[in-house]
């Protein structure tokens, strides 16, 4: 994830197949390049509305009784709220890029998710797996380091199916159809941005 001056990531950078982490080298693995990003913003304000400030003190109070080191803030959504976490990058060789997902097959198209749909991802680390929708259009805080987290809205919010690695899965129905791109999650659940969100932003189309 980067923010675009950070100098995390940068148009033109190398990508690797393996990449680094799994022994990956610089010198014979390139199979692409960055294209284009979405920026990744971590802004958030404190609120100036006078009932939700009363609020915060009133909660606080309560907070106080029972844990006085800690604190409640709340927080108004800026301008800069996050929708995808995604890029794209322009392959080396046109024929080593397959349409075809490891143990899943080619994808039939796009869908969009709804609470109780069965969904499936094949990913670096934790392979072929599959959950439950649990939530749509969910509005979340998504660490970025020990020191920094973005807020990202309309997101897609499915049970356990991932590990680190996992990052830009893409996120299928039963019968192949896509329904989200996998970039953040936990023990607990996973996060996916929509599908077709993730094309809009990239101005991209699956290949099908």
């Amino acid at each position: 994830m980067t923010n675009g001056y950070d100098e995390r990531a940068g148009v033109g950078d190398a990508i690797l197949q393996p990449g680094l982490y799994d022994g990956g080298d610089i010198g014979t693995g390139v199979i692409g390049h960055l294209t284009r990003f979405v920026p990744i913003h971590s802004e958030i304000a404190s609120s100036q509305c006078r009932i939700a400030n009363k609020f915060e003190e009133w909660l606080n109070k309560c907070v106080k009784v029972f844990q006085p080191r800690y604190r409640i803030k709340v927080l108004r959504e800026t301008e800069r709220i996050n929708y995808v976490d995604c890029a794209v990058a322009a392959p080396v060789d046109d024929d080593a890029i397959k349409a075809e997902i490891i143990n899943i097959g080619a994808v039939r198209g796009t869908k969009k998710a709804t609470v109780g749909m069965v969904v499936k991802k094949s990913g670096r680390s934790s392979g072929l797996t599959s959950s439950v929708v649990l939530a749509t259009e969910v509005t979340c805080q998504v660490s970025l380091s020990h020191f920094e987290y973005a807020i990202f809205s309309g997101q897609i919010l499915a049970g356990p199916m991932s590990m680190p690695g996992d990052s830009g899965s893409l996120v299928l129905t039963e019968d192949n159809y896509a329904v989200g791109l996998l970039f953040a999650g936990s023990e607990q659940v996973t996060i996916l941005c929509q599908i077709d969100k993730v094309l809009e932003a990239l101005d991209v189309t699956l290949m099908i």
